[in-house]
């Protein structure tokens, strides 16, 4: 029934900050809508690192005697409120992967095509998205897949939203229980050790301001951010950089700000408790671990 209501009665694209009526808009000639490839020289610039959302994903599964063909669909959005014109040209990116896995003895041998299509139009976006649906159900041998994909198999941003889905199910094996206590504490450690303020005292509205900052100085390489920047999360004077000419701790700073939002996430859960849930501490590390 849900997939029926995804190819056959559509009518809701919804993201954050973005809901579509598709009963109320007009149709588009999706053959004059441009595709590009993934390596072109003059694809257009669309920052998926910081906010990017997945709108809506599909993951299909074309069986046959010595290969699997694998297809994935993501309308993939940035939210209006952290949208730069800096950095991306458009909000709205729809990515088409198809991808053929070979069997050959101990070898496989994939052959990929990434396709990406822009627009600032939702409508058009969610239209595309339809149309290569139905286009690969109705392939013959053709199933549809949710759980977690192969490897070197879709984009970084829809693995990380099905890793979210799977642990709300996953029962966790106790080495990656112990695992995780490790990562946990020395992280907490780290903070404490380099931030002049204790981590959870930065509220989330700071964390967006530093986040914001971060992307400003990275186009504008302009020192007044930097310096907004520590006065946002302040730092001990030995871990003070200069970000204007270190871009690599530039993308750490960034990385940073994105700890700290995990860390808040489970602070409202377990008060920054040591001993906090394994569970909310799994799912703020955001990486997949079995054993």
């Amino acid at each position: 029934v849900q997939e029926q209501k995804i190819h056959l009665n559509y009518r809701w694209f919804s993201v954050t900050g973005l809901r579509v009526n598709i009963s109320k808009v007009n149709k588009f000639d999706l053959n004059k809508i441009k595709l590009w490839n993934w390596d072109d020289a003059e694809l257009p610039r669309f920052d998926e690192s910081t906010h990017c959302e997945i709108g809506k994903w599909a993951i299909f599964k074309e069986t046959n005697d010595n290969s699997d063909v694998f297809f994935v669909l993501e309308p993939q959005v940035i939210p209006e409120q952290y949208y730069d014109r800096n950095t991306s040209d458009y909000r709205i990116r729809f990515r088409y992967e198809k991808q053929t896995i070979v069997e050959g003895g101990q070898q496989q041998d994939r052959n990929v095509l990434i396709q990406y299509a822009f627009s600032d139009d939702p409508n058009e976006q969610q239209q595309l998205f339809a149309s290569y649906y139905n286009r690969v159900v109705t392939m013959p041998r053709v199933t549809r897949i949710r759980e977690m994909l192969p490897d070197k198999l879709g984009s970084k941003l829809l693995l990380r939203t099905l890793f979210t889905h799977r642990i709300d199910t996953q029962i966790l094996d106790e080495k990656v229980c112990q695992l995780i206590e490790s990562i946990w504490i020395e992280s907490i450690g780290d903070l404490n050790k380099m931030l002049s303020v204790p981590p959870e005292s930065i509220t989330l509205k700071t964390i967006i301001e530093a986040e914001a900052t971060l992307l400003e100085l990275r186009s504008t390489n302009a020192p007044v951010a930097a310096h907004r920047f520590y006065s946002l999360i302040p730092h001990q004077p030995q871990y003070y950089v200069d970000l204007v000419k270190n871009r690599r701790i530039l993308i750490e700073k960034i990385d940073l700000c994105q700890m700290l939002r995990d860390m808040l996430t489970v602070n409202e859960l377990t008060n920054w408790n040591i001993k906090a849930p394994i569970e909310a501490k799994y799912r703020a590390l955001k990486c997949p671990s079995e054993t």
